[in-house]
């Protein structure tokens, strides 16, 4: 696995400006449902990307994109959205249990600076 474009810490301060972002433009545009979905879809992707996991961007943009346009454009979401969910949900939960959790060096260091600077 390549080491990601940036630490966690940091891809999680581009995801949450992103997610302002995206709010701001939601309050401005008046488009409360769906485009709540992109809101909270764009910015996951976003972190993941920043993370080099893409393949967990492609299923987030997937199932929150899936959803936005199939609600937007009225299509019949009886049947796709619950098989997008699912789909979703089940990565999510199989891939939690069976992904060891990778600690990056750069982390380590950054969480050594922090407790550093705080004594």
């Amino acid at each position: 696995m390549p080491t990601p474009h940036y630490s966690n810490h940091r891809a999680s301060i581009f995801g949450l400006l992103f997610f302002i972002g995206c709010l701001t433009i939601m309050f401005i545009s008046r488009n409360w449902w769906p485009g709540s979905l992109l809101v909270v879809g764009l910015p996951i992707a976003l972190k993941q990307f920043l993370m080099n996991r893409y393949f967990d961007m492609t299923v987030s943009l997937v199932v929150f994109i899936g959803a936005f346009v199939s609600i937007q454009y009225d299509i019949i979401w009886q049947i796709i959205l619950p098989v997008i969910f699912l789909m979703g949900g089940l990565y999510v939960i199989l891939k939690e249990f069976f992904t060891p959790k990778r600690v990056y060096e750069d982390e380590k260091e950054e969480d050594l600076n922090e407790e550093m600077e705080e004594k």
